[in-house]
Formats: structure tokens, C-alpha cells, sequence
């Protein structure tokens, strides 16, 4: 019995032990690779916006703007890689499932690709847990296609 609860006991001890470590790995990684892909459309208009960031915070926006299509290639901030990395993570993205049904006519449909995951909801069942990843992947779209017609970043 007392050579059981010692065997438990060591399990316990490296299975935190193993956990610890994953998760420091994790949070190690340097932000420079981080990679995500993120699409929103429909719409009344049926607009495509694109955000693919690439391994090196490399990142190339697409979205419509008039008549247009405008694109814009630029680095992701780090911080902002670090955010969308931990609240992905909080998310347990890897795990959730897709919703392809809608309460809504005309409304937005989102993609995110991450870790080989990919999730499609729509703006009607966006997750709680991806109210912050949305906001945040929207932001950068923004902050890059629009920031020359009058839309600021909050």
C-alpha cells in the first residue's frame, strides 16, 4: 500500500511538474512566431476582410475601401501578438467547435485559423471566449486598410 500512495504520489508530482514546463514553453515562445489567419464576410454588401500573419509578425490586410479593394503589408506589434496568443490560449481555441448557423440575415461570418484549427462562427454566435480575439483581429484590419478615412483604433 505505502509503495502505491508513493507511486501516486510521484504521478502527481510529475504530471505538474510536465504541466509547468508545457505551459513555460508555451509563454516562451517569442511572439515573432505567432501566426493567425482571420477572415470576416457578408454583410449587406457582402464585404471580404482578410488578416493572415506570418511566422516574423509579418502581416498582410486586405478589406474593401470605396469601390476598391485595398491591401496593406506591415509587422504586428509583438505586445499585440502576445495578447492574442494569451487569449487564445484562455479560449482553449483548439478545442472549439464551429457554428455555421445564424440568427441573422446578412450577418458577418468569421474564420480564424490558428494552429492548424480553424473555427467559422457567426456575428450572431461569436464565442464569449473570442469577444477579444474578434475585437483585437478587427483592430488590426482597421488600424492598417482604414486609418486614412477617419477610423481611429480605441
Amino acid at each position: 500500500m505505502r509503495l502505491l500512495a508513493t507511486a501516486l504520489a510521484c504521478l502527481a508530482i510529475a504530471t505538474s511538474a510536465c504541466d509547468a514546463l508545457a505551459s513555460t514553453e508555451t509563454s516562451a515562445r517569442p511572439a515573432s512566431q505567432f501566426a493567425i489567419a482571420f477572415e470576416r464576410s457578408g454583410g449587406l454588401k457582402g464585404n471580404v476582410e482578410t488578416l493572415v500573419v506570418r511566422p516574423g509578425l509579418h502581416a498582410y490586410a486586405t478589406a474593401p475601401k470605396g469601390k476598391s479593394q485595398a491591401s496593406a503589408h506591415f509587422k504586428m506589434d509583438a505586445r499585440t501578438a502576445e495578447e492574442l496568443r494569451r487569449e487564445l490560449a484562455k479560449a482553449h481555441f483548439t478545442h472549439l467547435k464551429s457554428t455555421t448557423d445564424a440568427t441573422c440575415n446578412d450577418c458577418y461570418v468569421y474564420s480564424i485559423t490558428y494552429h492548424g484549427h480553424t473555427v467559422l462562427f457567426s456575428a450572431s454566435r461569436v464565442p464569449d471566449s473570442l469577444e477579444e480575439v474578434v475585437d483585437a483581429l478587427e483592430g488590426e484590419v482597421i488600424a492598417h486598410i482604414y486609418r486614412h478615412v477617419g477610423y481611429r483604433r480605441a
